[in-house]
Parts: structure tokens; C-alpha cells; sequence
């Protein structure tokens, strides 16, 4: 037998005939309940005993604000940056861009992850502060390479001439891997390089941080009239975007279920 609809408690608000408002408890019921609300899942949690969850921490701390940027024109709105620090990457991502008005401002995301100790020292910054600080790190160039020998000459052959040439083709060696990487480093939309990132001018909005952590639903994704999808169901390092692949990937595989059960005549979650 079908289990029966799923029914979840809420309160809405609602605004009376003099314009007042007030909240009101209500009941929602579906065939099937789909909850794609993030990583703090409402609908997880209040099913907690159906999606147990593991967690693990990646011993780091995401910045995330919105600024505008140094630039009026060209291709800036849909290019997406990042650079990859030591202690992690800053990604740069163009948003609610007017692509028709070349005299519009041009927004980025900024998702700046790092250790917790940088990240709260990012976040006691002043606005200005801060934008000095990612244009800083974000748009200083290529970083050259350490010394392949090292600067305490273990490994170096005892014998002078031989260390001598050694010496001198690691010196060769990092002149050409510098030059050839400055060579690429450009700001020209033209040129089929690496790209430099733009200046950001301001923040817009405050700058807030969150702990990152990986984290998976233990036994599936589905309950009975329930299924999971995206950061409600797991979470990844917001590296390259992968939480967005994810859950595209969920909503792209709960869907084809969703039209075989009905090109079937099947109930759509009938199953759990």
C-alpha cells in the first residue's frame, strides 16, 4: 500500500484588511517533497530521524561578500576568476551583470577560503581594508618558482665544475619558466592568455564567513515521499564549483524518475 502524503508544519505570514500582519499556523501536504533548501536543511532536520548525517571538517573557513568591480565594459560580467593561495583559493564570480549597458556596474561573489584564523582577520576588516587586501592577493601576478636545488645545496655534486653547471642550468631554467609565465600574465581580452583578474572597488553588503565542512547523507536520499537534493543531501569544498554540479546531477536524476513513474502511471514516490 502507497504510503500517504507527506505533511509538514509551517507558518506563514498574512497581511489583514487594515494592513496589519500576522503569522498563522498551517499544514503543507504533497505526493512528494522535494528539499533542495541548503545546507541547514529544514526539512532534513525536522526529519532527522530519516537522514542521519556524517560530517567532516576541512579545518577551514570561507569570506564571502559582494563586490563591485574596477571595470564599466568588455567580457568582465560573465568571467568567473580564481587564485590558488597557499592556505586556498579566492574565486571571483560575476553576477546580476546588465550585459546591454556598458556604463552599468559590474558585481562579483567573492568566496575567499583560507584558515580560520586569516578568515577572521579578513572578516574584523574595514571595507576598504579589505579590498586592498583581495586586490592584494588576487591581482599581484604569477608567483616564481623556489630554486629546484634549494638554497643548502643538498643533492649538489661535490665536484666544482659539475656543481657550477648545476647551479647555472637551475638559474636557465627558472629565467625561462618566469619569462615564459610573465609572457601569458596580460590584461588584453585578445590575447588568448592568462587573464588578470580586475580590481575590485568596493564591498556591497556586509562580509560574512562560514565554517567548511564535507557533508553526506548516511543511508540514501530518499524517505518515504521525501528526496533530498543538492547541498541538502551533501556538501563539498566550494572549490570549482562542484557543489553546483552535484546538485544538478540530483535534480537531473530525480527528474527522469519523476517522468518514468508518471509516463508509467505509476505514483511518483509511492515507492520512498
Amino acid at each position: 500500500e502507497p504510503p500517504p502524503p507527506v505533511e509538514m508544519s509551517c507558518t506563514r505570514s498574512i497581511t489583514n484588511e487594515d494592513g496589519s500582519k500576522q503569522d498563522e499556523e498551517c499544514t503543507l501536504s504533497a505526493d512528494l517533497l522535494v528539499a533542495a533548501d541548503g545546507a541547514n536543511s529544514f526539512v532534513r532536520r525536522t526529519l532527522g530521524h530519516s537522514f542521519p548525517m556524517i560530517t567532516h571538517s576541512y579545518d577551514r573557513k570561507a569570506v564571502t561578500c559582494t563586490v563591485e568591480l574596477d571595470v564599466r565594459k568588455g567580457d568582465m560580467a560573465k568571467t568567473a576568476f580564481q587564485r590558488f593561495l597557499p592556505h586556498g583559493p579566492i574565486a571571483l564570480l560575476p553576477v546580476w551583470n546588465s550585459l546591454n549597458n556598458d556604463d552599468a556596474p559590474i558585481y562579483a561573489n567573492v568566496v575567499w577560503s583560507t584558515t580560520p584564523s586569516e578568515a577572521n582577520h579578513l572578516l574584523s576588516l574595514s571595507g576598504t581594508e579589505f579590498i586592498t587586501t583581495l586586490n592584494h592577493h588576487l591581482c599581484q601576478g604569477p608567483n616564481v618558482n623556489p630554486p629546484l636545488l634549494g638554497n643548502n645545496n643538498r643533492g649538489m655534486p661535490h665536484i666544482p665544475i659539475i656543481g657550477t653547471i648545476a647551479k647555472e642550468m637551475d638559474s636557465l631554467l627558472r629565467t625561462a619558466n618566469t619569462a615564459l609565465t610573465m609572457g601569458t600574465w596580460t590584461e588584453s581580452p585578445s590575447r588568448n592568455y592568462f587573464r588578470m583578474p580586475p580590481a575590485s572597488a568596493r564591498v556591497v553588503g556586509p562580509i560574512m564567513g562560514f565554517d567548511l565542512k564535507l557533508s553526506h547523507v548516511q543511508q540514501g536520499y530518499t524517505a518515504p515521499r521525501v528526496a533530498l537534493v543538492g547541498d541538502a543531501a551533501h556538501t563539498v569544498h566550494p572549490m570549482a564549483g562542484q557543489g553546483l554540479n552535484l546538485g544538478m546531477g540530483d535534480v537531473y536524476s530525480l527528474s527522469e524518475l519523476i517522468k518514468e513513474a508518471v509516463d508509467s502511471g505509476m505514483d511518483v514516490a509511492g515507492t520512498g
